[in-house]
């Protein structure tokens, strides 16, 4: 026979035939199988969604493999198949699922969020299978900020396996489910949590703890609000009525601590619902579930139905001392960017608070005034306007007249908003014998010297600005100290606004532990301010001296830790710890404001008080973000 095949013999013939039918049967068998039908939407991309029409296949990746038991997936920026899960939420531009059939190991989340711009026939409760798909991991807050990532699977075929299948049931947070940690965050890792391959301990841990969680349904039992609802609308709870939570002001604000960050925080966020305005203390009657996301540093629980709730009463205020001839009473207050443009409401706002809640204190030391054309960046720097229009709403209120201590800084030379020449000022009533000291008024480039001694040391600029020259003072504002006259007792005040935290990193960042980076300035600002007190205690180690105002910092700070070095005292140490707070950020109230005094101020003390006016109100109804303080002292001689 020849060595070439001859295809025409009868035999061969009959071969090739029955590897035709062969063929055959097999192209009916796999038309079985789903056939892509393209979206609306898949004219544009080429996602896909196949409506199957016969049992499903086995599934070839499980969501838990993916997220892995760590905070980026394994298998970050690798393409996967046969994803299942059934779809909980719908979100955007795409939708969470949850597996099924979960694993047993509580250290790997269940969910997922999915990327899929065509999903319109998508509802929560289909079974859905991810048969093409890549796993990325996205930063919320931008490429390379201090942010974690979330895991997220960015489908490019898809199929619906079944509808309206009973959701996952959801995992129960606190007592009677999995513990939440409550004092820790992480204490594992020194760097970068996404490239840490360390230990993941989400039993002790509350960075782990919340990651482990990611994209799952949850719920938490009988929760209390431990802040109020703020301009974004949300609002911060703890789980079990805060059995196991940290320590509860009366007001039921949960309070920050050197060694206790409060992880047991949850912030509620409205990404499926519309939060209503929930005020500090207010129970929720029913169970809230929903899905654990990240975004902006922090994990949140986004419910996923409205929530049911009874609202706190508010807190009622203490008692007030009547003033005396022998008392002086000495406020310090953030006022919020009091701005000209904010006027009337604003304005009236604060001087109802200085009237009918503090009292109309003989001295207010105030902070976040703006100049008179507020955020315009006109190159004027004058506030006599805006200031006016307090003192003027003070008396509309019903209260007395104040003269006010101001000096006006350098353009846009002392940070803040653009134009808006932010500076502290102090007021003080002219009707109760308070009479400034005699002095030049300073400017904004020259610091005071002190002179004299004993009962004869006096300021040679009075009011004057400190710090004008130092580093750690450049682009910040400047401190405003004025002397003062009262039944023949001399009395330094000095209103403070220290560098803002705004810029250090976030509790649940992506650094651990959280970045510190504007403690350094505000260090050099304590220095500042202690060089200041240490040589007019020197001069006269009876001086009268109050530093008051917006320290942005928590009383136990090393930042601050200079200012008692130089003999000052904080009286945050006269209230209870758990009364401690003037400020409530994300749920953890915390004591940025402050009044430090000299030891001869200090013995003259007779009452002191956080005055909860804004810290506990809906963001609506606030005056401003801070809380002020009120203090009463004794000027007569001890």
């Amino acid at each position: 026979m020849n060595s070439e095949q001859d295809f025409t013999h009868p035999r061969t013939q009959k071969f090739f035939q029955l590897i035709w039918i062969c063929i055959a049967l097999c192209l009916i068998f796999t038309s079985c199988r789903p056939i892509n039908v393209p979206s609306p939407a898949s004219t544009s991309t080429p996602e896909q969604i196949h409506v199957p029409t016969v049992p499903t296949e086995p599934v070839g990746l499980k969501i838990s493999q993916i997220q892995g038991a760590q905070h980026r997936s394994p298998l970050d920026g690798k393409p996967v198949e046969n994803v299942l899960g059934v779809v909980t939420a719908l979100k955007g531009s795409g939708f969470y699922m949850q597996d099924p059939e979960p694993d047993v190991d509580p250290k790997t989340s269940e969910g997922i969020f999915v990327v899929m711009r065509s999903y319109k026939r998508l509802g929560v409760g289909d079974l859905v299978r991810v048969e093409v798909g890549k796993v990325t991991e996205v930063n919320p807050a931008g490429v390379g900020a201090n942010s974690l990532t979330t895991t997220v699977l960015e489908a490019t075929q898809l199929s619906v396996q079944a509808n309206k299948q009973a959701l996952p049931e959801p995992v129960v947070l606190g007592k009677a489910g999995r513990a939440i940690p409550n004092q820790i965050i992480e204490d594992d890792v020194r760097g970068y949590m996404g490239q840490n391959r360390g230990l993941f301990d989400p039993e002790q841990d509350g960075i782990d703890f919340y990651e482990s969680l990611e994209g799952m349904r949850v719920e938490v039992r009988d929760a209390i609000a431990v802040s109020s609802s703020n301009a974004y609308r949300e609002v911060t709870i703890v789980a079990d009525r805060g059995e196991n939570a940290g320590i509860f002001a009366s007001s039921g604000a949960i309070v920050l601590r050197p060694d206790d960050p409060n992880p047991e925080r949850i912030i509620l966020d409205d990404a499926f619902i519309r939060m209503p305005e929930l005020r500090v203390g207010s129970k929720f009657t029913q169970p809230i579930i929903g899905i654990i996301e990240y975004a902006f540093g922090n994990f949140k629980l986004s419910p996923t139905q409205n929530i049911i709730f009874t609202t706190a009463e508010p807190l009622e205020l203490p008692d007030l001392a009547s003033p005396t001839d022998d008392l002086i009473s000495v406020a310090t207050y953030n006022i919020e960017n009091l701005s000209p443009e904010r006027h009337p409401q604003e304005h009236q706002a604060i001087a109802s608070q200085i009237v009918s809640e503090l009292g109309s204190p003989d001295i207010l030391a105030l902070q976040e005034i703006l100049d008179d054309d507020g955020a315009i960046d006109s190159g004027r720097t004058e506030a006599g306007q805006n200031i006016a229009l307090l003192t003027q709403a003070i008396r509309e209120a019903g209260g007395p007249d104040y003269a006010a201590m101001n000096i006006d800084p350098i353009d846009n030379l002392d940070g803040g908003i653009t134009g808006g020449n932010i500076r502290s000022i102090i007021l003080y009533r002219t009707d109760r014998g308070l009479r400034p000291l005699p002095g030049i008024p300073g400017d904004a480039q020259t610091d005071p010297q002190v002179t004299g001694q004993g009962a004869g040391t006096r300021l040679d600029r009075n009011p004057a600005r400190l710090g004008n020259q130092l580093s750690s003072f450049r682009a910040s504002r400047k401190p405003l100290i004025a002397g003062f006259t009262y039944k023949g007792q001399t009395l330094y005040v000095v209103s403070v606004h220290f560098k803002s935290k705004s810029e250090d990193g976030p509790l649940f960042g992506d650094q651990q532990p959280p970045q510190q980076v504007t403690a350094r300035q505000r260090i050099g600002q304590a220095e500042g301010l202690a060089a200041f007190t240490e040589k007019l205690l020197a001069a006269d180690p009876k001086a009268k001296l109050i530093l008051a105002g917006d320290f942005n910092d928590f009383p136990w700070a090393e930042s601050l830790a200079p200012l008692a070095q130089s003999g000052l005292y904080n009286l945050a140490q006269e209230v209870p710890e758990n009364e401690r707070y003037s400020y409530n950020h994300e749920g953890n109230a915390q004591m940025l404001d402050q009044i430090w005094v000299s030891p001869a101020l200090r013995q003259n003390l007779t009452w002191f008080q956080v005055m909860h006016l804004n810290s506990l109100q809906i963001a609506s109804i606030q005056a401003s973000d801070h809380d002020p303080l009120l203090a009463y002292f004794s000027l007569e001689q001890p």
